[in-house]
């Protein structure tokens, strides 16, 4: 039953955010965060739930969902679809502040550092081949 649930939960993200679901599950793999984690980062931030949201967003989410920030905070890391929906909507924020450029969204999702970021799209990039196999990047 969660099988279907999850699929169903990202293909709704990615068809509401206009992406690829094999790159939002690939970021997902790349994260490797689970319903209920809360990881603590040495700025002092946390990341949340499976997509791993950073904490700089409570102030951001808890506005688009009119609830307090406490409230989204626990919702990224217990609620897996709504980790998934802000997981995309978050990378199509970065790549829109990238103008459109669809790696350098990707980058962004995780580091706005060019080194940090670079390699946050091998990864994401290895993640995909992994998964889905080189024809995950073929023309459609």
């Amino acid at each position: 039953m969660l099988a279907p649930l999850f699929a169903s939960c990202l293909h709704i993200a990615a068809v509401k955010s206009h992406l690829p679901p094999a790159i939002i599950m690939s970021i997902l793999d790349v994260e490797a965060g689970r319903i209920g984690t809360k990881s603590h980062n040495v700025n002092g931030t946390d990341d949340f739930g499976p997509g791993q949201i950073n904490s700089v967003w409570l102030p951001e989410i808890a506005k688009t969902i009119d609830q307090p920030m406490v409230v989204a905070e626990q919702r990224l890391q217990w609620d897996g679809c709504f980790n998934i929906r802000v997981t995309a909507a978050v990378l199509r924020y970065q790549i829109n502040a990238a103008g459109g450029n669809f790696w350098q969204g990707v980058a962004f999702y995780h580091s706005h550092a060019p080194v940090e970021g670079a390699t946050y799209v091998q990864k994401v990039v290895a993640a995909a081949r992994s998964r889905f196999g080189d024809r995950v990047f073929a023309d459609r």
